[in-house]
């Protein structure tokens, strides 16, 4: 093929078939040396059975063929020891005589008195242990439920602050939203107001024109002075001094009209920019109000938290030092000592 080094191909080939072998020698190599590992384990396992079992018969061998008589305890398994009487039975045994009044090595005869001692010492000691695990039982949970109700206490606080919020908001939004509707038909209502107005201005000028002298051409208001019959025609080219002055009194009129309402119009938006301003403001106010009572509701609930942890944890502490450490009281050993032996 044009333009393919097959020499460089076949050395890549031929090194990637020599890595592949070598991987798999490898991977003989360590299955044989696991394999070799486990025979050995096994060889070691089967050894140290069969030297514990060698050693156990021969403790069981030793154990059946020892004589009675070449034990250590069998002075003490004696039939004629075990019915003997004791040297004394206690202090009105009629055996005794004048030679008696010692006390042998050994001789407790305060033991059954003091074993009862102790036994009900020991009983005082659990009864007491248990009374003051259960009273630490009530007070802990006298503190956690005391502390359910604290934290209870404080989302009911913080639930109730928000609702009054949302209320609040809610009502704010429901007197803007009045406000708005109020404007809405304010301004509609003065344009339709305005649109008659101009129809009516239109409505007076075209009844003005229909009846004007000028559009009917009325032969009797131009007269010419020389010739009573003829008119002047000149005349209805145009509108008289008296038409003009009178029309642009009218629109100076219409323009102080529009002024005016202009700036009355300019006023009620600013009145109205200023009061929808007052109603941002007091909701800004209200905002940062409810977060200060938000962040004041929190914080005297970390608080309480923190409290209530700290309280838990010294309770705890309290409990796994002077309850659960199972110490015992110096009176428990007041018993001992109190008898001769």
């Amino acid at each position: 093929m044009l333009g393919v080094d097959t020499a460089a191909l076949d050395a890549q080939l031929a090194a990637r078939r020599d890595a592949e072998a070598r991987e798999r020698a490898r991977e003989t190599e360590w299955a044989r040396y696991n394999s070799a590992v486990a025979e050995h384990l096994e060889e070691q396992d089967k050894l140290e059975r069969a030297v514990r079992r060698d050693v156990a018969t021969a403790v069981r061998e030793f154990n059946v063929a020892q004589k009675p008589q070449a034990r250590r305890e069998f002075d003490l398994s004696a039939e004629a020891c075990k019915a003997d009487a004791p040297l004394r039975i206690g202090d009105h045994d009629p055996r005794l005589g004048p030679s008696s009044g010692q006390v042998f090595a050994g001789e407790d005869l305060e033991a059954a008195r003091r074993l009862e001692l102790q036994r009900a010492q020991q009983l005082r000691f659990v009864r007491e242990q248990i009374s003051a695990k259960e009273t630490a039982a009530a007070a802990m949970k006298e503190e956690q439920d005391f502390a359910a109700a604290r934290a209870e206490a404080a989302r009911q606080a913080m639930i109730a602050a928000e609702q009054e919020h949302e209320a609040a908001r809610k009502e704010q939004a429901r007197l803007t939203r009045e406000a708005n509707e109020d404007l809405a038909r304010a301004t509609a209502a003065r344009a339709q107001a305005d649109k008659e107005h101009e129809a009516a201005l239109a409505a007076a000028a075209v009844e003005a024109a229909i009846d004007s002298d000028f559009l009917n051409e009325r032969h009797s208001v131009t007269v010419s002075a020389v010739n009573p019959t003829r008119f002047i025609p000149a005349n209805f080219k145009g509108f008289t001094d008296s038409e003009v002055a009178a029309i642009r009194q009218s629109q100076l009129e219409q323009a102080e009209a529009r002024r005016k309402a202009e700036a009355a119009n300019a006023a009620h938006e600013a009145a109205w920019a200023e009061a929808q301003a007052a109603q941002r403001r007091q909701l800004e106010l209200m905002e940062r109000a409810h977060e200060r009572d938000v962040h004041a509701v929190r914080a005297e609930l970390a608080e309480t938290l923190t409290v209530m942890t700290a309280e838990q944890r010294t309770a705890e502490q309290k409990r796994q030092k002077d309850i659960y450490a199972n110490r015992i009281s110096e009176d428990f050993f007041a018993g001992f000592g109190q008898s001769s032996r």
